[in-house]
């Protein structure tokens, strides 16, 4: 692990795509280890270089908002999680737009944080999933097997709230 800690401080003139995977690959591990702190290091790292690389607006950059997201929740850090969770939502509504499939899986792993510490917006977050599969306007892989996941959580979420 030495070894590859030391390739990462070498310079270079333009960033790398194996950085950015090694920063994310430490990332997890640390993150299996309960290293909360350095899986938060390592993931922003990882953040930075994909966003170098790929833009804002991509799947990698996505993916470690909703990363970093979990790594603030584990770490107690309310208001980060949330603005993480936010952020990554924007990101996969901008990149796929208002009924993209993916938008609507970024507003359902958003309402799993949410349901743990704001109910009215859980609440919201799965009436909207729920309404955009209802008008039949979801584009992307699978919705009619997405719809049935969304409905159970939200029947289940909204027995509980009764």
């Amino acid at each position: 692990m030495n070894e590859a800690k030391k390739s990462l401080k070498k310079p270079s003139a333009e960033p790398k795509y194996e950085t950015a995977q090694l920063y994310d690959v430490y990332a997890d591990f640390y993150k299996q280890k309960g290293d909360n702190k350095e899986a938060l290091r390592y993931t922003i790292k990882a953040l930075d270089k994909f966003r170098e690389l790929n833009g804002e607006y991509s799947d990698t950059v996505m993916k470690h908002y909703l990363k970093l997201a979990d790594i603030y929740s584990k770490m107690g850090n309310q208001p980060e999680t949330i603005a993480n969770v936010e952020h990554y939502m924007d990101v996969a509504k901008k990149s796929y737009g208002e009924n993209h499939i993916k938008t609507y899986d970024s507003m359902f792993n958003a309402y799993k944080f949410y349901s743990k510490s704001d109910s009215t917006k859980a609440r919201i977050l799965l009436n909207d999933i729920v309404k955009g599969f209802e008008s039949g306007k979801v584009e992307g892989s699978y919705p009619i097997l997405s719809y049935s996941v969304y409905l159970a959580y939200a029947n289940d979420f909204l027995d509980k709230m009764d």
